[in-house]
């Protein structure tokens, strides 16, 4: 049995959330404008499907979540596109760049493939702890001025 839960950010547009809303029907679908356990959601998932802005991929990478990521193609969203890119590279996700009705079916069959292949990433091989390793430098830092 799949659950879908659908998170659109508080900033949606009253009318696409009504759309949004009615879309889902009778389907095994939540939707949501916001949740405070995000980063729970994310350990429990299978697979996220989202764009690829700082926070969600950092979150992503600190969970070692299966991830695709759709990135943004606005011009002031560039890097997101440039983030998706390098995470893909090193194989922490598959990318995909929605444009057509026809990009719906890759984004099934990646969903298949990441379902089927997919183990977690190793937090050890990523390192997510760079504020204690700015802390001490500027420690060492502070200590070799005395």
């Amino acid at each position: 049995l799949l659950e879908w839960i659908f998170i659109t950010g508080p900033l949606i547009r009253p009318g696409q959330w009504d759309d949004d809303c009615s879309l889902v029907g009778n389907r095994p679908i939540r939707i949501v404008k916001y949740t405070s356990n995000f980063i729970e959601i994310l350990k429990a998932s299978d697979v996220f499907i989202g764009t690829c802005g700082y926070n969600t991929a950092a979150e992503v990478i600190y969970t070692g979540t299966n991830a695709i990521f759709c990135p943004l193609k606005r011009v002031d969203e560039i890097e997101q596109q440039i983030r998706a890119s390098i995470l893909e590279h090193h194989g922490l996700c598959d990318t995909l760049h929605l444009q057509r009705q026809e990009d719906e079916m890759a984004l099934v069959s990646l969903i298949k493939n990441r379902l089927a292949s997919f183990k977690s990433t190793n937090k050890k091989d990523i390192s997510i702890n760079g504020s204690s390793i700015v802390a001490s430098q500027i420690k060492q830092d502070l200590l070799d001025l005395v």
